[in-house]
């Protein structure tokens, strides 16, 4: 069987998938550690049952593949597109391209401290469950708009 990868083009690094699972998320125990608040600690889950590849989503921000959300586990196939926050990850057992490195096991220390931060859950990344849990009330952006348009009254009477 030839080895499978998750390909990380802009780090220009290739994970190989090892069985049972394998993890994606901003935590370092994350077999692949994406440092960024959209990211979930752990974010996706790829479990490796035979010639099969199953990716699941387990952030609350969503994963998508091939630019579709990513709502229950899915069999990746050859080439398929996974974006995790602003990270682009391509599944493939191929060849990989010149100048990529292999990343073989080795966690991440535990005491990194950007692993532990609260995921940040931005509006551009909400999804249909988020959006109803929201409490109702006014928006932070209208506040914000609200103030800056007093302040901008205020100092146009105030010179004047």
């Amino acid at each position: 069987m030839p080895e499978r990868y998750l390909v990380h083009h802009f780090e220009r690094r290739a994970y190989p998938l090892r069985p049972p699972t394998f993890t994606v998320g901003r935590d370092a125990d994350s077999d692949i550690v994406l440092r960024e608040p959209t990211v979930s600690r752990t974010h996706a889950r790829v479990l490796v049952e035979g010639d099969d590849v199953i990716l699941e989503s387990l952030g609350p921000t969503g994963t998508r593949v091939n630019g579709e959300e990513l709502l229950a586990p899915r069999k990746l196939e050859q080439g398929d597109q996974i974006l995790i926050g602003t990270a682009k990850l391509t599944y493939t057992s191929a060849a990989l391209p010149t100048g990529f490195t292999v990343v073989n096991g080795g966690r991440h220390p535990e005491s990194d401290p950007d692993s532990k931060r609260t995921t940040i859950r931005t509006p551009l990344l909400r999804t249909a469950e988020t959006r109803a849990a929201r409490p109702a009330g006014m928006d932070r952006t209208w506040i914000l708009a609200a103030v800056l348009v007093i302040a901008v009254v205020f100092f146009v009477f105030t010179r004047g």
